[in-house]
């Protein structure tokens, strides 16, 4: 998984992909981030780091509680508030 684009992007450049700039990427947990034992693939830990390094936020969104929450937060160097709880946090 990579996002490419003709020109190298320097930090805090946002990503522009058919004319639409992104500032943040909002990502579901369950079913979608991590595997069914609960794991994040490397494969996605390496996808959010590079977003993060073009200047793109990242952050998460699940009916998980904050404790389910904040490893996953801390093993992508998330920063950025989350969506979680049923929308309550």
């Amino acid at each position: 998984m990579s996002i490419t684009e003709d020109q190298p992007f320097e930090k805090k450049e946002y990503v522009s992909i058919s004319g639409n700039t992104y500032k943040l990427v909002a990502i579901d947990v369950d079913g979608t981030l991590v595997t069914s034992e609960n794991k994040l693939p490397n494969s996605v830990v390496s996808l959010v780091y590079e977003i993060q390094a073009r200047g793109v936020g990242v952050t998460l969104v699940s009916g998980r509680p904050k404790l389910k929450m904040t490893p996953l937060m801390k093993e992508l160097g998330l920063t950025f508030p989350y969506i979680g709880s049923g929308g309550a946090y």
